[in-house]
């Protein structure tokens, strides 16, 4: 059998209508991002679940924290989660680990309708953009990204670090990989009522 070659024309030709299915075909029309500009948190719709997600680095630079906690429409919380990790990095990249996180658990808890929200501008941007990221978070973006695919809605929500707050403190609180539905690290479950006693 004689082997057949594309000319280079043929072979561009080919390449532009594959990127043209593929994303076609893997364009995400359940996710979506709000852009409110809220001054306090506020509490989800009905059947839907919020996550708050934060993370930092440890000034010793080779760890980081993550804080995630879900909430319902009450405001009351569904499932949180502190975990601390040995990976070196910036705070975008533990800003990026921490939605991922709030993804998985959403996903691993059976949620079908939730919000992400997150005061890290670039990252949602970047969930956000049909494009493949490049970066050095992109794999995670990626991750993520396929991980929103699978809830039934998924929108994002870019919120300032003061309707952040529970989030932030179980990321600095956190010691290792502790999470439940109550008893709430010190500190998390006042800013909890707080948040519900301004929603």
């Amino acid at each position: 059998m004689q082997k057949q070659f594309l000319l280079p024309h043929q072979v561009i030709e080919f390449t532009e209508n594959y990127l043209k299915s593929f994303k076609s075909q893997n364009s995400v029309t359940n996710i979506r991002l709000s852009s409110l500009n809220p001054q306090h948190w506020l509490c989800p719709p009905s059947a839907t679940v919020k996550i708050n997600c934060d993370g930092v680095v440890f000034e010793q630079g080779m760890e980081m924290g993550l804080g995630v906690i879900a909430r319902d429409d009450q405001g009351r919380c569904l499932w949180w989660s502190s975990k601390r990790i040995t990976r070196g990095g910036n705070g975008e990249i533990a800003e990026a680990m921490a939605v991922r996180h709030g993804l998985e658990l959403g996903a691993r808890l059976g949620w079908s309708s939730i919000i992400i929200e997150s005061d890290c501008a670039n990252l949602i941007s970047k969930m956000m953009s049909p494009d493949h990221d490049m970066s050095f978070i992109g794999p995670i973006v990626a991750d993520s990204r396929t991980l929103a695919a699978s809830f039934q809605l998924c929108s994002f929500n870019l919120v300032p670090r003061y309707c952040n707050t529970v989030a932030h403190v179980l990321a600095k609180s956190a010691v290792g990989s502790l999470e439940g539905i109550s008893n709430l690290p010190a500190g998390a479950a006042d800013l909890v009522l707080a948040d519900i006693s301004t929603s």
